[in-house]
């Protein structure tokens, strides 16, 4: 008898938790902001690489235009001008 009557609520306990939507709404927000989160990632890291490669052609151009050597490839060691 006391089989029985587990069993009955065990059956009873499924299709609750089957129909049970309380939590849907919060799940489906946090799968939407790791989404965004992501893209915005993905779209930060393109536009740094963009920026750096801008930079970089800058710098560059700079260098070339005014004939400055470029850092560590010798020159002034730091000492007074005369």
């Amino acid at each position: 008898m006391i089989r029985t009557q587990q069993s009955k609520q065990q059956t009873t306990r499924r299709p609750s938790l089957l129909r049970d939507q309380r939590g849907l709404s919060t799940v489906e927000y946090i799968i939407i902001l790791v989404l965004i989160a992501v893209g915005g990632l993905g779209l930060w890291k393109k536009l740094g690489e963009g920026v750096n490669e801008r930079i970089s052609g800058s710098d560059q151009t700079i260098r070339t235009d005014l004939e400055v050597p470029a850092p560590g490839a010798g020159g002034d060691k730091g000492g007074e001008s005369p």
